[in-house]
Order: C-alpha cells, then sequence, then structure tokens
C-alpha cells in the first residue's frame, strides 16, 4: 500500500487516493446482510457517498461547463474576425464593439449548444 499524503498518493505524479466499496465478508452473510443491502441507493456506495465512476463523472462535467464558460467569449471574438473581419481593427477592437453593441450577453450569445456538448 502507498502512503498517503494529503488525500493523494505518489505514483510518479499526484493522484487522487481512490477508496474501494465496502466488499461484504463473511461475518455480513451470517448476520444476513446481502450485497443488494449496501447498494440499495443505485450509485451511492454503502458509506452513502458516490461510487468513484459517478465522481469522475460529475467531476468532468463540471469542468467541462467551467471551461466552456470562460472560453465562448474568446471563441465568439474568433468567429466575429473571421466571418466579419474587415469591420474590426483586432481582437480588442472586436471586443470592445461587441461589448458596447450588445454587453456581456453579446459575448455569450450561442452558449447553450456548446455549453451541452462539453458536458
Amino acid at each position: 500500500q502507498e502512503p498517503h499524503v494529503g488525500g493523494f498518493t505518489r505514483v510518479g505524479f499526484l493522484a487522487p487516493a481512490r477508496t474501494e466499496p465496502r466488499r461484504l465478508g463473511m461475518a455480513d452473510a451470517a448476520e444476513g446482510k446481502s450485497s443488494a443491502d449496501g447498494a440499495a441507493a443505485g450509485d451511492l456506495e454503502a458509506s452513502g457517498r458516490l461510487s468513484s465512476g459517478t465522481r469522475d463523472l460529475l467531476a468532468g462535467m463540471i469542468a467541462g461547463f467551467v471551461t466552456k464558460i470562460f472560453e465562448h467569449p474568446l471563441d465568439t471574438i474568433k468567429v466575429l474576425q473571421q466571418t466579419m473581419g474587415d469591420r474590426y481593427a483586432g481582437a480588442a477592437d472586436c471586443l470592445l464593439t461587441t461589448y458596447r453593441a450588445g454587453g456581456v450577453p453579446a459575448l455569450y450569445r450561442g452558449l447553450l449548444c456548446p455549453l451541452f456538448g462539453s458536458m
């Protein structure tokens, strides 16, 4: 077993330490517990925590969501320059003109579809 340091284990690089789901042993079987008793709530483990796969899925969805929120205004400016480049003197001019014309919502126009695609 690798030593744990602050919730991380040393394996060449820092990777989150994983906890294995509780396994039913002989003592549990003698008490009449079944494997279904531990996982009756779907993805919740016997301890009441989400399974490793579910946590990874949720973390990936949140990361995609946050990334798209920060990236979309830059992508909007890029697309505006590609399609109507003769109107703008550069990226800064495109950003300021777009912001003055429609405010922050103009920078996030069309975000919904890419947002769902990133999750």
